[in-house]
């Protein structure tokens, strides 16, 4: 088991890191993505808002022609509201229900009216996410005010939560998925092999192996270990009787030696 966990472990760490860095960079994609709409769709509609609204300033204002605009345009979905203030910051036409806060000119307001620019920015007012996208009016040349978009962007946060949980969730089941296989993979064609090679080595070591035709186990392999079986006690049987055949041969030579001393010593006496 151990083995197995040495060489599954790294796998599965490897699995973790790589999953959770993706549901990462996914989330950051879709939230980009979806800043991204929303500030289109903020230019998109501050320049069809700025061509009606300016030609407005060429009369005295606040005037009910602009808050009717206002109001026409201010029911679109995630706009909280539309503000128009003159060039000293003081509201001109507001959406109704928009927050108290927007009775001032905001400072993004301010930054886009002296950059003479479009500027949008994602802030949180009232603890709630917001963004602000703010363009100058224009009038003979001259900055006569501006206006303002309100998104609520409150739902970017959930959709991005929903996709980290939905990434977390499938991180984790790809992980699951991916270590069961390693695991029955390894233990189907490394560890298990290894055991029972490993067993089979100490029984013929120990010459009381037996070889038990298993029901999945092919026939070249149970005819190829009987061989090797067959060998290794061929072996043993030739490392056991060497010495004794050895000393077999040693004593019929010394035998055979002491009947040719004894002939010839008959011999020589009777010569004498």
């Amino acid at each position: 088991m151990r083995t197995t966990l040495k060489i599954v472990l790294p796998l599965i760490i490897s699995v973790v890191v790589v999953s959770l860095l993706f549901a990462v960079y996914q989330v950051r994609t879709d939230k980009r993505m979806l800043r991204n709409e929303v500030s289109r769709r903020a230019e998109i509609l501050a320049e069809s808002l700025q061509e009606n609204i300016e030609p407005l300033f060429d009369r005295a204002l606040p005037d009910k022609s602009l808050q009717r605009i206002v109001d026409r345009f201010g029911q679109r979905e995630h706009l909280k509201g539309i503000a128009v203030y003159n060039a000293s910051g003081n509201a001109l036409a507001l959406t109704p229900g928009l927050s108290p806060t927007f009775q001032s000119r905001p400072a993004t307001a301010t930054h886009a009216a002296l950059r003479d620019a479009g500027l949008g920015e994602f802030v949180r007012v009232n603890d709630v996410a917001t963004h602000i996208y703010a363009v100058p009016l224009h009038r003979n040349g001259q900055t006569v005010g501006t206006l303002v978009l309100v998104h609520d962007t409150s739902y970017i946060d959930t959709q991005v939560s929903h996709t980290l949980r939905d990434s977390l969730v499938n991180a984790l089941v790809q992980t699951l998925f991916i270590t069961g296989l390693a695991l029955i993979l390894v233990r189907w064609t490394l560890t298990g092999p290894l055991t029972r090679t490993a067993k089979w080595l100490r029984g013929l070591a120990t010459g009381v192996q037996r070889f038990a035709v298993d029901r999945g186990t092919p026939p070249r392999q149970l005819e190829r270990q009987a061989a090797e079986q067959a060998a290794f006690r061929g072996l043993q049987s030739r490392a056991v009787h060497a010495p004794i055949r050895q000393r077999e041969q040693w004593s019929d030579s010394g035998d055979r030696s002491g009947q040719r001393f004894g002939h010839g010593a008959g011999a020589g006496a009777a010569g004498l």
